[in-house]
């Protein structure tokens, strides 16, 4: 049955490509890009009984945009992953994890998988855009973005991600109808409805963007599954350093309300040296030991649950050694169970379109901590984008 909901699902999209297509054949002349990239992930890693675990992911991306006409296009993305090693031999769901999709449309595809290799293809953007003076509307799989921080966005209604994941560079997408009014130069009336399979991920929300005092501002209201939800961003600068906050509350029925505030800071140095702290709290987060929450899995993640932790705090910092190598440095730290993470990264570029990285994520901590659980990961990666 699933099987025939996913044929139903591409036949859907090709039907409305075409009729797109027609609808817009006598306008100007069209023009369709494309782009992407290559990648092959070697990962080693040292897990808390110091067994090591080997994995290799082949992942390639496809971006294609068609431009039919001054007012109306289309976007597809989609990104196919080949992965072999202990990650697929040694989990019994990995494979259920690797095909399941929230979206109303089921677009993500497991073609095959055998004792330790799987291979997933998923189309993660599928919209199509108009524009007609100072009204934009979007419709399909997308990112929406409302997020201000670089790593905690409890702003961020549609499209949190694991801070973790850092392999995928464009986050997933979600299927919502996203209306844009531009009241001006610097503001904006932003109205959208994310649809889902689970009523828990349903969510329509407005927002509103405007400038006071050099600070952009947001406000946001609306529905996060059964929860009201209200908040309001920031982003501006102290004395050359940039300053940025969200804060959003949860009307939880028959629950203690979650109140979330992220607030971070940055600044480039004379040196070209560029350092980043933050911090997170979460109301009804816990001060005492905040296992039990996969990090790494973006499907356990909302804006509710950026972390089980009361408090966390971030460091970032990176400096480009020589013009084509840049080095980095994240740090989070869990004050309440006293475990963090250091993820050092080294980034050289071959060529124009060709990378290399070398990357480390090391979490430290007793066990049944936030990150003591998780052992060490060492990552070689190379890159060829088109």
């Amino acid at each position: 049955m699933k099987s025939y909901s996913k044929i139903l699902n591409i036949l859907i999209i090709t039907v409305f490509i075409l009729i797109s297509w027609k609808s817009f054949s006598q306008e100007t002349s069209r023009k369709m890009e494309i782009s992407g990239y290559l990648k092959d992930l070697q990962t080693i890693w040292i897990d808390t009984s110091s067994n090591a675990n080997f994995n290799n992911l082949i992942h390639n991306r496809l971006n294609f945009q068609w431009t039919l006409n001054k007012k109306f296009n289309i976007h597809i993305g989609m990104r196919n992953r080949f992965e072999i090693g202990s990650n697929v031999s040694t989990s019994n769901n990995y494979k259920r994890f690797l095909e399941k999709d929230d979206g109303f449309l089921d677009l993500t595809f497991v073609p095959f998988s055998g004792n330790n290799i799987i291979a997933q293809t998923q189309i993660d953007r599928f919209y199509f855009d108009y524009s007609f003076k100072k009204l934009s509307v979007r419709v399909g799989r997308q990112r929406i973005n409302w997020g201000l921080n670089f790593v905690w966005n409890p702003n961020d209604l549609f499209n949190n991600y694991s801070f973790f994941d850092f392999d995928y560079e464009e986050k997933s997408g979600v299927d919502a109808i996203r209306l844009q009014y531009y009241t001006g130069p610097i503001s904006s009336l932003e109205v959208v409805y994310k649809e889902s399979n689970t009523e828990e991920k349903r969510t329509y929300a407005g927002l509103y963007r405007f400038n006071q005092f050099n600070y952009d501002f947001q406000i946001l209201t609306g529905k996060f599954g059964d929860d009201f939800v209200g908040g309001i961003g920031w982003s501006g600068n102290i004395k050359g350093a940039g300053f940025r906050g969200e804060i959003t509350y949860f009307s939880v029925s028959h629950q203690k309300d979650p109140l979330i505030i992220s607030i971070s800071s940055d600044y480039s140095f004379k040196n070209n040296l560029y350092a980043t702290i933050g911090f997170l709290y979460n109301k009804t987060g816990t001060t005492g030991s905040a296992a039990g929450f996969n990090i790494f899995d973006t499907q356990q993640l909302s804006p509710k649950k950026l972390s089980l932790a009361r408090y966390s705090i971030l460091g970032q910092v990176s400096y480009p050694i020589t013009p084509l190598l840049t080095g980095s440095l994240n740090c989070i730290l869990n004050p309440s169970d006293n475990s963090f993470f250091i993820g050092p990264n080294m980034t050289y570029s071959l060529s124009q379109n060709i990378e290399t990285s070398v990357m480390a994520q090391i979490f430290v901590g007793e066990k049944s901590t936030e990150f003591g659980d998780y052992g060490r990961l060492y990552f070689l990666r190379l890159r060829y984008s088109f």
